[in-house]
């Protein structure tokens, strides 16, 4: 099994080990579909000490647009154009994602790393840039507004 080196920046050897162990038996209890288990044990990562928490710069430029938006609202599809159930599509992805993936040594929940995909997912379509989860904007016809 292969962890994105990113995902293992700023963990010692050892936080290196634990934390690829984790990944191997969440993605296996995720596969089994014990998904509460699999949060559960994902919760338990070593994350980065010696590096400075920071908000992904997906999580920023929402944060600039769209000041006091909360992701997975309605206010949030009025103001992005993303339907309610598309946004809860891409957000069980990125829960999923985080279980059978991993992420990058300061995220430290599924949702935190689910809620920076949403925001990606909508500044890169409104930039034309977006290259993940076009199934979900073709099954939702997503126009994506200013």
């Amino acid at each position: 099994m292969s962890v994105n080196p990113k995902y293992l920046k700023g963990l010692t050897p050892k936080e290196k080990k634990e934390k690829k162990e984790n990944i191997k038996e969440t993605r296996k209890l995720f596969k089994q579909g014990k998904k509460k288990e699999a949060a559960e044990l994902a919760k338990k990562r070593p994350i980065a000490k010696n590096t400075v928490p920071r908000q992904s710069t997906f999580t920023t430029q929402i944060k600039k647009m769209h000041p006091g938006i909360k992701p997975n609202t309605k206010d949030f599809e009025e103001k992005t154009g993303i339907p309610l159930k598309a946004q809860r599509e891409i957000i069980k992805k990125g829960k999923a994602a985080f279980l059978t993936a991993g992420s990058r040594a300061t995220v430290s929940s599924p949702e935190a790393w689910a809620n920076a995909r949403l925001y990606a997912f909508y500044i890169k379509g409104l930039k034309g840039t977006l290259n993940f989860d076009l199934d979900i904007k073709r099954k939702y016809k997503i126009k994506f507004k200013k």
